[in-house]
């Protein structure tokens, strides 16, 4: 004889087959463009500059987007560059290997499912200028890795791509009733469908095989004392996503913006004169992406 399941457990097997979609689906997303990998590679290396340019002509959305970044005032400022060969013989070096990571990195931000797209463009933009902020900050702070803090800065919301369609079926929460509430938005994911955009993130960047520290600063980016591995990293990139959030007037993740009194910053040593940096070079920043990077 078949039993009927009751309500609490109807509810929990829904909870489970959610969880297990959306973990699928994120299993799903295509690998990690292999040719980023061979160009940072090469730039690391001893490749030439003609290898490094044929490489990246491969992929034609790296290629492109290299090129448009290249033209932005934060990669191509003080420089005429009118080719990919002008971009490599310019450009080699880490500012070339963030334009590979952010031309590679665009295409799991083009919301292609209906209605997803403007979304998606606001959360790659603010993504890029949260990459942007991230290494500033590392280099004004004196950091070793800023290309890492770059990097997870950079992947930081990549697990909002797969979770943002789930949240807005399931997701029965307005974003005044959040403010309300005085939760973290990764507490309401989690509680709601089971996983939050920064684990889902983390499994994502780990598939991909990127380094323990960026998978690190990705699954902790809200939550940095919890971070596994070299938590100053994942420190910068949480500083850096507040500091962007709080110029879009966004305060609904993780509440009002107030760096005086939050220990990241604190710890960080982010004062007054950084943090005013931070915000006036942001503002340039975005005009400058709004102008060249959602082209």
């Amino acid at each position: 004889m078949i039993r009927e399941l009751d309500e609490f457990e109807v509810k929990a097997l829904h909870y489970e087959l959610l969880l297990k979609d959306i973990i699928a689906t994120a299993e799903k997303l295509p690998a990690f463009p292999s040719t980023a990998w061979q160009v940072m590679s090469l730039l690391k290396g001893t490749g030439s500059n003609e290898e490094i340019e044929r490489l990246i002509k491969s992929d034609p959305i790296i290629s492109s987007g290299v090129l448009a970044l290249s033209q932005s005032g934060h990669y191509g400022r003080n420089f005429a560059i009118g080719s990919l060969l002008d971009a490599v013989l310019v450009l080699k070096g880490e500012k070339l290997i963030e334009m590979i990571l952010a031309a590679s990195a665009a295409r799991y931000f083009a919301g292609e499912i209906s209605g997803q797209e403007m979304h998606h463009r606001r959360l790659w933009l603010h993504s890029v200028a949260t990459a942007l902020t991230g290494e500033r900050l590392a280099r004004v702070l004196n950091q070793k890795k800023p290309l890492t803090v770059y990097t997870a800065a950079l992947l930081h919301d990549v697990g909002k791509t797969v979770l943002d369609l789930y949240a807005k079926i399931y997701l029965h929460a307005s974003l005044k009733q959040l403010k309300q509430s005085h939760s973290k938005l990764i507490d309401i994911e989690k509680k709601a469908l089971g996983v939050n955009h920064q684990e889902l993130g983390e499994l994502i960047v780990r598939r991909w095989k990127f380094p323990a520290d960026v998978v690190s600063a990705v699954g902790s980016h809200h939550t940095p004392e919890a971070a596994p591995y070299e938590q100053h990293i994942a420190a910068t990139v949480y500083a850096a996503n507040r500091i962007v959030n709080a110029f879009d007037q966004d305060d609904v993740a993780d509440g009002p913006f107030d760096p005086d009194n939050d220990p990241i910053f604190q710890k960080l040593g982010i004062n007054d004169i950084i943090l005013k940096q931070m915000q006036n070079q942001l503002e340039v920043d975005m005009d400058d992406m709004n102008m060249f990077l959602l082209t």
